[in-house]
């Protein structure tokens, strides 16, 4: 086919190779704060059915008329979601 409409394809890559040594998983709760982060949630993305509490560090699932969010095209719709 590509004869057919003279599509000519080429590639080209330059490949170095790298080694990594992955560090062992984390089995105690020490290990696993190491990679712990304080995570601030953006009101204007959660969705209808998630309630931000604690200053935007907590989320529940809950009613939408438990709490009135505004309209904002940046709010999740379909899935209960919301970013950081």
């Amino acid at each position: 086919k590509e004869e057919e409409y003279d599509i000519r394809t080429q590639v080209s890559a330059v490949v170095q190779r790298k080694y990594w040594t992955s560090k062992p998983e984390p089995s105690t709760r020490e290990q696993f704060l190491q990679y712990a982060h304080d995570i601030t949630f953006d009101p204007d993305t959660a969705h209808r059915y998630l309630r931000l509490q604690e200053d935007n560090r907590k989320v529940t699932n809950t009613t939408p008329w438990e709490h009135s969010y505004p309209d904002l095209p940046s709010r999740f719709l379909h899935w209960r979601q919301v970013l950081s």
